[in-house]
């Protein structure tokens, strides 16, 4: 039986499903399997997964469990595809490579890398050389972890429990990307990740939004209506004829409001944004599913349409467009009259690539242009804008902190290497498309970090230390003015690079501003009054993340005369430079925390509390804790009188309203780890870096053994 929503969509994508009656002889089988890999071939990966999952329950066969490890993959559900990805132990590059990413999603670096290895010896040359860069990622995070006090982030109201992205800026007002509405009589759900189409909505004013907690948010329940039953099930000459109930979904922000729509002309089926909109005109560019097929799947394209009236006009699909390919995530450079946008045609870099075409005279667009080897990876690049003569795009080809992440570069040096913008900007889930307002410091940008997609706000506020000392004759220990010093530091290249420059005063003094967590500065002393060639004297500020005044370094020097010399002494401050903090060159191998799984069963009446250990700077737990819990999940179950206290800690690392919250954040994920018919029976607690299990002023402290300072500890009440 096919009903209404079902069949109408499988006829709008034209898969050219046939009942068994007009097909050759075939088994059922062979039916299925033929229907699958056509769907998965299309890219309806959420289509898929049934025919597979119904081929695999007849017989096991490590293509098909590939196929549909693919197909979870592809849309986002990564817990399954990782379970068949095993048990397919085929195409081991591309698989190792994929296990990599969900254990850096899952905050274990360590067995990323392993994996990472493993993908490497399976690879081909230009392979290895992306392989490689991602493993240094993985070895080296910490170097992006390095600025996130320049960074503060806010969860904003406008999201809801659907998935919001693609912020888009336009005369004061905030236009985004959702799937909160699934349409009325036929259900809008697409069958590449069986969500409702994507669609364009005006958030209005910015001061609208405001910040609010994601887990609550999380949580909202959709607004049902418009129920109809309709058959889900894969059409096969045994059909069952299962029917399920499809209903309508509205979605509410937190707020309560609902947010108005935009372009709903501008789609005949399919998804329609991001957009770009110019604020001196009333034109707006935009992505939608066009009707043009290649290979059985509907191509992207980009569209202009003009401000008309309370509307927008018949788009128009611009001739950059390429036809046997897609073109999307358009973004329009009003200054330099300029389109930015991805596709995924034919002579890239591979993957999907930007491009950049140029308005002519007459209104033309120029013939698009790749960016080159610099910007485009072998993966995919996406989601550009461009803000204070910068660059700003998502890739998850170059070396980042997993997922996708967000990278800039100077529209005058586009053959420099991208830079990544490191956390909180970025994270290990996927994390893009960000927009500047015109103050350049504050704007908008996309993440999965909490679930589906959300838009976060952030404010870019760069924090600096000052570092203030003297020069010192080192035969009299007076102070001595005159002497040049130069702030350098370390670049990748192990080059020397000059920051500023100093002479110091009367008294011998002198100041800098350098940034903190930075490793390989050096003061290198010049002049007249120096006897050497010069003296160098290193340091850095790792561990510092609040701007302060930092002790004195006195730098005896060997001078020709006493000229200026002072006999005041040198003074310190409160705290010192901090030269011998250790760095995390790797997490804490999970075998070297200690499990909590000592036989729950067995001992329960004699132990009531009990420990789990995250990763760094994650609220991830270590693999062994999964047992624990749900022996602690069964163990309320069988006792409806017993009740859980969670408390959450964070290690010494890091200031302490980061570590507040991000010791919140454990505890609120580890309570989501419980059924939400337990939760009721849960209290939590957080306590930052108040309550560590080691002290904080331990001088032989290191990120290893700071492990077991990143802790959640369950107690029964």
């Amino acid at each position: 039986m096919r009903l209404l929503s079902l069949l109408f969509i499988i006829l709008l994508f034209d898969l050219g499903l046939a009942s068994a009656a007009d097909q050759p002889k075939q088994t059922a089988s062979q039916q299925i399997k033929r229907q699958a890999d056509k769907m998965h071939a299309s890219k309806m990966y959420f289509a898929a997964i049934p025919f597979y999952q119904k081929l695999l329950s007849q017989q096991a066969d490590s293509e098909n469990a590939w196929k549909l490890a693919d197909c979870y993959w592809h849309i986002g559900y990564y817990d399954s595809a990782v379970v068949y990805l095993k048990k397919a132990n085929i195409h081991p590059t591309i698989s190792n490579e994929r296990l990599a990413e969900y254990y850096i999603r899952k905050g274990d670096y360590d067995m990323a890398i392993t994996q990472l290895d493993e993908a490497i010896t399976h690879a081909n040359e230009k392979e290895k050389a992306y392989l490689r860069n991602k493993k240094q990622s993985a070895t080296n995070y910490k170097l992006l972890l390095k600025d996130s006090a320049d960074w503060s982030v806010a969860y904003l109201s406008v999201n809801t429990s659907a998935r919001e992205y693609a912020p888009s800026l336009y005369n004061g007002e905030l236009y985004f990307i959702s799937n909160r509405d699934a349409g009325f009589i036929v259900p809008k759900t697409n069958l590449t990740d069986g969500l409702p189409y994507d669609g364009v909505y005006n958030a209005g004013a910015l001061p609208y939004l405001r910040s609010v907690n994601p887990v609550a948010v999380k949580r909202m329940p959709l607004k049902h209506n418009s129920r109809l039953l309709v058959d889900l099930t894969p059409n096969t000459s045994n059909d069952n004829n299962v029917l399920q109930p499809v209903s309508r979904i509205q979605m509410r922000t937190p707020s309560g409001s609902m947010l108005p729509r935009i372009l709903k002309n501008a789609v005949f089926r399919g998804h329609v944004g991001p957009i770009s909109l110019a604020n001196n005109s009333s034109e707006i560019y935009f992505t939608r599913t066009s009707r043009r097929k290649v290979n059985g799947i509907f191509q992207l394209e980009i569209c202009k349409s003009v401000k008309k009236g309370n509307g927008w006009s018949t788009p128009v699909v611009l001739a950059i467009n390429d036809s046997l390919s897609s073109s999307f995530h358009p973004y329009y450079d009003e200054k330099n009259q300029a389109l930015y946008f991805s596709s995924d045609r034919a002579g890239g870099q591979g993957g999907a690539d930007i491009y950049k075409s140029s308005l002519e005279s007459g209104g033309t667009w120029s013939q698009p242009v790749n960016l080159g080897s610099t910007i485009n990876s072998m993966k995919d690049e996406g989601f550009p804008t461009v803000s204070d003569g910068k660059l700003y795009f998502s890739s998850n080809g170059w070396p980042g902190l997993g997922g996708v992440d967000i990278f800039t570069v100077d529209l005058k040096e586009l053959s420099s290497a991208p830079k990544n913008l490191g956390f909180p900007i970025n994270s290990n889930s996927d994390d893009y498309s960000i927009v500047f307002l015109d103050t350049k410091s504050v704007g908008y940008f996309a993440t999965n970090r909490y679930g589906s997609d959300d838009i976060l706000g952030f404010n870019y506020a760069p924090k600096y230390v000052t570092v203030k000392s003297a020069v010192t004759n080192e035969k009299t220990g007076l102070r001595q003015a005159g002497v040049k010093v130069v702030l350098e530091q370390q670049e990748a290249n192990n080059t020397w690079k000059e920051l500023d420059s100093y002479v110091t005063d009367h008294k011998g003094v002198y100041t800098f501003k350098v940034r903190p967590n930075q490793s390989n500065y050096r003061f290198r002393l010049l002049g007249e009054n120096v006897a050497t060639a010069e003296k160098i004297q290193y340091f850095d500020t790792e561990g510092v993340t609040a701007s302060k005044e930092l002790a004195a370094i006195d730098l005896a020097v060997q001078a020709n005369t006493n000229t200026n010399e002072q006999s005041e002494s040198a003074t310190s401050s409160e705290s010192a430079v901090n030269t011998n903090v250790s760095s995390p060159t790797t997490l804490a191998k999970s075998d070297k925390v200690a499990s909590i799984s000592n036989d729950i069963n067995s001992s329960t009446t004699q132990r009531t509390t009990f420990r789990i250990y995250h990763y760094f700077n994650s609220a991830g737990y270590v693999l062994e804790s999964h047992k624990d819990l749900q022996k602690l999940i069964n163990l309320m179950n069988s006792n409806s009188g017993l009740r859980l206290k969670i408390s959450s800690a964070a290690d010494c690392y890091g200031t302490a309203a980061l570590n507040l919250a991000l010791s919140k954040n454990r505890a609120m994920y580890i309570k989501s780890q419980f059924p939400r018919s337990l939760q009721g029976r849960i209290s939590v607690n957080w306590y930052g870096d108040t309550k560590p299990a080691k002290p904080c002023n331990d001088k032989n402290r290191t990120y290893l053994s700071e492990q077991i300072n990143r802790y959640t500890q369950i107690e029964i009440l």
